[in-house]
């Protein structure tokens, strides 16, 4: 038959199943995971109850060693303390060499008669080696250097010399000619006199230029003294 001559009852009947069916297989899918849940809920409060208890035991078994130790470390301490109070001698003693190691001084001494000794013979040799080779270069540097001052001073020396020779020569020149301008302002000095007496107006004029002369043989004379007392003055 074709769906339209189908009865209409029948198809609400199918319906209706359907819904049915639907509506049971919703519930039984609901109660499932329900319970998947409830089981999961318990499985994980179970395994977080063991891991409570694991804990709490780690944890009192931690508090009882830390209580332990605690003991054994003062019961240590007090038996220091009464060690040290009826050996008082002995503990200042300690305490007195303990306070001495601090010092740089008796910790270099400790440190050479202790671990010092304690070096080969092999070591110390090598050092020595190497102490030796750098005082050698020292002295072959130093010797090198002595021998350039050396050079360097023989040099200074000679030119000295030469310069002391030459200024012993420049001061003699110095004195002569020093000498021979006292000469010449002498003779000028002589000479306006004698024109003094001549009342002619050529001695008058010559007198005038000899005069000028003497004044500038004077000056000249002023300025040799000096240059010489310059080189007299250095011990020449």
């Amino acid at each position: 038959m074709g769906r339209g001559n189908e009865d209409p009852s029948t198809t609400v009947d199918q319906v209706w199943e359907a819904a049915d069916k639907t509506s049971k297989a919703l519930e039984e899918g609901i109660q499932a995971a329900s319970y998947a849940v409830k089981s999961g809920t318990v499985k994980a409060r179970e395994k977080y109850a063991k891991a409570m208890e694991s804990s709490q035991s780690v944890i009192d078994t931690g508090v009882a060693h830390y209580k332990h130790l605690e003991e054994q470390v003062f019961d240590k301490l007090r038996g220091g303390v009464h060690t040290a109070a009826e050996h008082q001698t002995a503990t200042i003693t300690a305490l007195t060499g303990l306070a001495l190691l601090i010092l740089p001084g008796p910790r270099r001494f400790l440190y050479r008669h202790t671990f010092g000794r304690l070096q080969s013979e092999e070591a110390v040799f090598r050092s020595a080696q190497v102490k030796q080779q750098s005082i050698t270069e020292a002295l072959h540097s130093d010797a090198a250097e002595a021998q350039k001052l050396l050079q360097r001073q023989a040099a200074a020396e000679a030119q000295y010399d030469q310069g002391l020779q030459k200024l012993q020569a420049t001061a003699r020149q110095l004195r002569s000619l020093s000498s021979k301008v006292k000469a010449t302002e002498s003779a000028a000095e002589r000479l306006v006199k004698t024109l003094r007496e001549l009342p002619s107006k050529e001695a008058l004029a010559l007198r005038s230029e000899m005069a000028t002369k003497a004044a500038a043989a004077k000056q000249q004379r002023a300025a040799l003294e000096r240059q010489l007392w310059a080189i007299t003055k250095r011990g020449i």
